[in-house]
């Protein structure tokens, strides 16, 4: 099973705004979501091991708001077009209790970016086209309450990704 660890964010505003990126040679995300741990496939024993490890997780609900757009590695090399999240401390905060109950097997995540991929690039014909989007599309002010966070296993098809939630995970 392809497992992660993340929060669904989902509104009419984001899905617009990913629209603004439905291009030739970029695959639109399907599910906008925060991903605090990508933890790859794993089999049945170790799903068991990390639920009753996120069980130890504590936090309070928290709010963020959309912020600016980016890209993954870089606008010169742009596999991931994403919009970050702010105050990025309170992701940062969930993300590293994730990190802390899980480093027994799993190494911490020191580069974190509290993000929502909105697409991923395969190809694109006119590449400043894309970084003059990334540079000049308008993000909404809209702000989100995340209350709990989900270990999700993710199905890669050929519209997709598909996702299952495994268990969930409640705010304090």
């Amino acid at each position: 099973m392809r497992i992660f660890i993340g929060s669904y964010v989902e509104s009419e505003i984001l899905n617009e705004l990913k629209q603004e990126f439905n291009i030739e040679g970029v695959k639109l995300a399907n599910g906008i979501h925060i991903t605090y741990k990508f933890l790859g496939d794993l089999n049945e024993k170790e799903t068991v091991w990390i639920k009753e490890r996120l069980m130890e997780v504590n936090f309070k609900p928290f709010k963020v708001r959309l912020s600016k757009l980016g890209a993954f590695p870089s606008l010169n090399r742009i596999n991931v077009i994403w919009v970050g999240l702010e105050p990025e401390i309170k992701v940062k905060e969930l993300q590293n209790k994730i990190d802390n109950v899980l480093e027994e097997r799993y190494p911490r995540n020191e580069t974190f970016k509290a993000h929502l991929t909105l697409g991923r690039v395969k190809f694109v014909k006119d590449k400043d086209v894309l970084i003059n989007k990334i540079g000049t599309v308008k993000v909404p002010k809209e702000e989100f309450e995340i209350k709990e966070f989900k270990l999700i296993q993710s199905v890669l098809k050929r519209a997709g990704s598909e996702y299952s939630d495994l268990e969930t995970y409640q705010a304090e």
